[in-house]
């Protein structure tokens, strides 16, 4: 930190997508972002200073300390730097202040304008709810000792940053499965978790919905995701109960990850609730479905077939007609 430029104008949109890549994880609650106990200014302060050492070796100079602290934040610097070390007091203005600074860092300005899609992204996953609030989504105490989606947005999060992986990686097999028991998948087209699975089609991800045989609430659900590849399954295959369930749905963005949706016919409200709304399993879980899977793929052989190419998809994502679940 330290950059002698007159102006700054925040980060190229090859830098944001990385430093997004980098930050945006439910996992990092857990680890990176750790913080002091379930203290939210002690988080944000670790969420602050985790981008600015990213940056930092990626060479990109940012301005001086002391002119973040004096002009954009309205402190000392010797304040800012306690902040940076997640030392900066108990003030509550930190948690603004701490938006502020990565606004400005971002973008050059001291709210993230809607025409920066990348870091109004960034600035939603760990600043939502704010304006509601003194915790922010991210950050209240009961989700900050797990990586479990709290709320459907959190899991569209965690899906996109998905799709976005496959294209850094420039995987060629990336899946998506997404199983119900006979409920539907989303209650909307627009639904966040709806969108981020677009995105995966668009980024070559092979989608795959799985429910049985006359299942019309799931079938009507996963005609919102055009492109992707619906496969109702018959009675007769001898291993159809295993994950059809009433009341558990399963999405795995393979082979990293088992999302476990708990049933919720409320999918779209935005009152916050004392428990996730998807879990993430265990990786014998996550073992067990994936041979679950390949059985599966035995008796149904159109389930080996891939999906789309990269921007094949004609499934384009919505603009909200809802509020964002938290």
């Amino acid at each position: 930190m330290g950059s002698k430029k007159s102006t700054w104008n925040g980060l190229s949109d090859d830098t944001l997508l990385g430093l997004e890549h980098y930050l945006c994880r439910l996992t990092h609650r857990l680890t990176l972002f750790k913080g002091d106990g379930t203290d939210q200014i002690s988080r944000v302060c670790a969420v602050v200073a985790a981008a600015v050492e990213w940056l930092d070796g990626r060479g990109v100079e940012l301005p001086p300390k002391q002119h973040l602290a004096e002009k954009v934040l309205d402190v000392k610097p010797s304040a800012l730097s306690k902040f940076l070390k997640g030392t900066p007091g108990k003030a509550t203005k930190w948690v603004q202040r701490a938006q502020t600074l990565l606004a400005f860092i971002m973008t050059g300005e001291k709210a993230v304008p809607k025409s920066k899609a990348v870091a109004a992204r960034i600035d939603d996953y760990f600043f939502r709810g704010l304006d509601d609030g003194p915790v922010a989504s991210y950050f209240r105490p009961e989700r900050c000792t797990s990586s479990h989606a709290w709320s459907y947005t959190e899991l569209a999060y965690e899906v996109a940053w998905f799709a976005r992986s496959v294209t850094r990686s420039e995987s060629e097999d990336a899946e998506l499965w997404f199983v119900s028991g006979g409920p539907k998948f989303f209650d909307a087209p627009q639904d966040d978790t709806c969108e981020a699975i677009r995105l995966c089609l668009e980024q070559g991800v092979s989608v795959k919905f799985l429910y049985p045989e006359g299942s019309a609430g799931a079938a009507g659900s996963a005609a919102y995701v055009d492109g992707a590849q619906s496969v109702p399954v018959p009675p007769s295959a001898s291993i159809l109960p295993d994950f059809f369930t009433p009341v558990t749905r399963y999405l795995l963005t393979a082979p990293d990850t088992l999302w476990i949706l708990r049933d919720d016919s409320n999918q779209t409200s935005g009152v916050v609730e004392d428990a996730p709304r998807a879990i993430r399993a265990f990786d014998a879980e996550r073992s067990a479905f994936v041979a679950w899977l390949q059985l599966l793929k035995g008796e149904l052989p159109m389930l080996a077939t891939t999906t789309a190419e990269p921007g094949e998809s004609s499934g384009k994502i919505a603009k909200k007609k809802r509020p964002k679940t938290s």
